[in-house]
């Protein structure tokens, strides 16, 4: 997924991630590359390895770009 600052040509966006679980409801924002933009919604599963980036990176990233949904899955409960 590519998250551009306003209107970033491909080339110039450096905000590149992968969500563990996304929603697109828009097809336009579907390439050959993936996809540009914020989805509609994302899921992350939360790991030991990811907790503290998911919790608090993610979310103030995703909130930036516009991401309209994003759950936290703790596998274990």
């Amino acid at each position: 997924m590519r998250l551009p600052e306003a209107d970033e040509a491909d080339e110039q966006i450096t905000t590149v991630v992968q969500p563990d679980l996304a929603v697109i409801c828009d097809p336009a924002k579907l390439d050959d590359r993936g996809w540009r933009g914020a989805p509609d919604m994302i899921r992350e599963i939360i790991s030991p390895a990811t907790a503290v980036r998911d919790r608090i990176q993610k979310v103030a990233l995703y909130e930036k770009h516009g991401v309209k949904e994003y759950w936290l899955v703790h596998p274990s409960d």
